[in-house]
């Protein structure tokens, strides 16, 4: 046993050391370094206090953008990205600028910064940027003394630290990055465009890719510091078509990836959105609900997905960890710790540090986080239904003093942010998916209905559809359906959950989350009613043009 734990710490110690060296020859990561130090000894005016801690984030990247409607490609760019964040703290640990209106976080700049002598330019950009960005954070933290001077704020906010001290990390990846294909994704895009626009009831289309490929560098003054690998792959579609009374419908698909050699191939690709565009038709056929209903409904697929995205991954009222600030309103959640928050058949569990499951990989993973903290591999947020742990970054909350590694940059703006990543919901006394459907029906009896409705989404459609089932089985799609009352509290009323598990990748606020989650939920009581706000628009006087035939 001892020679284990003297292997085991040889061999950690060896890997400390070939990251220390990594990170010591890596040119860009010394001009991060060397910039960001100058400044933190440097940065002082007047009165105003120093900066106690300074972090800097840069993409190098390179984002290839193609997009095509109808086969005619409309975009094919190549371009930089060259991203710089800075986030500057002024007092100490305890009590500083953050969580006052004006943070540093979440600042960013844009530089168009090439391949020649790329360490001076870098050094440069992030001299020009920690100026205003100190000068900002000192006077935002005189405004936050002068407010809480002003407030009556109970003993025990006070006592919450401003920063978490966690543990320094060192993290050094660095892969090779191959030159993106542009004239594959441009017949890529066109190719799937046609199969968009294929059938004559949509009206308008387009097929769109995004790939950005390169690094993500980081230096706080605190200790942490990494390269991490970046590519991720954005396949996105969107259509419009209309119903014979003229309602408009709009759909999205989208295809997430983090590497070329995972991407659907083109023709198994087209046959998909193929056949979502003729749910999508079906929809726009379906007749509008004609009666309200009360009662059981089972959500199916992704609508899953979607309801716990919505009701459990938000900042407002979810498993996010958001400190209450000086002049915003915290997560109430976090008052629930220690209770019933779900059915107690549920339980919660963070994977983020975990990056497959079952073979399968999971996009959601990340080995580190923004500002360099490790996740865990299994972290239970709500254990029998009750709160026990959310979601944290390095800004202490009342009862997440400590950052457990969910501080996600955001894929659209790249800005860092609260966030989940992997997200497993499991359950006990399940049943198997073959039999919801009739379960659902016989809960929908014993309430006086001879039908009962399931809300129904599909892999990479961000919609859902609403399909009234009758006892015989059949089941009618029907449009203009609105659940109302679909909140975090209904998941304290189940009937059903489902035993078969299914994986989702969803973009929740601009983060890929990877949601593993049972195939279907019976509601015990939603209400649908009919959503009578809509604009009926006027048919085309004359009909779409036919396809040209090549």
């Amino acid at each position: 046993m001892k020679k284990q734990v003297y292997f085991a710490i040889i061999l950690s110690l060896l890997s400390f050391t070939t990251i220390q060296g990594q990170i010591q020859d890596d040119p860009i990561l010394k001009a991060i370094k060397s910039e960001v130090d100058r400044n933190k000894a440097g940065l002082h005016a007047g009165n105003l206090d120093y900066p106690f801690l300074i972090s800097y984030r840069f993409l190098n990247a390179t984002q290839t953008t193609v997009s095509a409607s109808a086969g005619a490609l409309q975009i094919e760019e190549k371009r930089k990205k060259n991203i710089g964040i800075a986030d500057l703290l002024v007092g100490n640990d305890v009590f500083n600028n953050n969580n006052d209106t004006y943070q540093s976080y979440n600042r960013q700049n844009e530089y168009p910064i090439g391949e020649t002598d790329i360490e001076s330019a870098l050094k440069y950009v992030i001299w020009s940027q920690l100026d205003p960005d100190y000068k900002k954070s000192a006077e935002s933290f005189e405004s936050k003394k002068v407010k809480i001077a002003q407030q009556n704020i109970p003993e025990e906010e006070k006592k919450i630290h401003d920063w978490d001290q966690s543990t320094p990390v060192q993290y050094y990846c660095k892969k090779e990055i191959k030159s993106t294909d542009q004239n594959f994704w441009s017949e890529y895009c066109r190719k799937a465009s046609i199969a968009l626009s294929e059938n004559e009831s949509i009206i308008s289309s387009e097929f769109r890719a995004t790939i950005t490929e390169g690094d993500y560098y980081y230096y706080s003054t605190d200790g942490f510091m990494y390269r991490l690998p970046t590519c991720f792959i954005d396949l996105s579609g969107s259509v419009e078509c209309r119903s014979d009374d003229g309602q408009v419908m709009n759909e999205k698909y989208s295809f997430y990836f983090d590497d070329i050699n995972d991407v659907t191939p083109i023709d198994t690709l087209c046959t998909e959105i193929i056949k979502y565009n003729e749910l999508l038709i079906e929809e726009s056929k379906a007749p509008m609900i004609s009666d309200s209903y009360s009662g059981p409904v089972l959500y199916e697929g992704t609508a899953v997905s979607s309801a716990i995205s919505r009701n459990f991954l938000n900042a407002n009222n979810g498993l996010l960890a958001k400190r209450k600030g000086l002049s915003k309103s915290e997560n109430r959640m976090e008052q629930m710790m220690d209770k019933k928050v779900a059915d107690r058949r549920l339980d919660f569990i963070s994977m983020t540090g975990t990056p497959r499951w079952h073979g399968q990989k999971l996009l959601g993973y990340t080995p580190i986080d923004a500002q360099g903290v490790r996740p865990d591999s299994s972290l239970t947020l709500i254990k029998h239904g009750v709160l026990k742990n959310m979601l944290s970054d390095r800004t202490p909350t009342k009862t997440n003093p400590k950052s457990n590694g969910h501080s996600r940059i955001n894929m659209n703006f790249y800005f860092e942010s609260l966030g989940a990543g992997n997200i497993r919901l499991t359950a006990s006394q399940t049943i198997p998916e073959k039999v919801m459907k009739d379960s659902l029906l016989a809960a929908a009896k014993e309430e006086g209905y001879d039908f009962a409705y399931i809300y129904k989404g599909y892999p990479h459609m961000d919609g859902c559809f609403l399909y009234k089932v009758y006892q015989d089985g059949r089941e009618e799609m029907v449009r203009n359906g609105s659940i109302s009352d679909m909140n975090q509290k209904q998941f304290k009323y189940i009937l059903h959950i489902g035993t078969e598990e299914v994986i989702h990748n969803i973009n929740n606020m601009g983060f890929i989350t990877t949601l593993i989650v049972p195939c279907g939920i019976i509601f015990k009581e939603l209400e649908i009613v009919r959503n009578n706000n809509m604009t009926l628009e006027k048919p085309f006087i004359v009909p779409r043009p036919l396809k040209t035939k090549k």
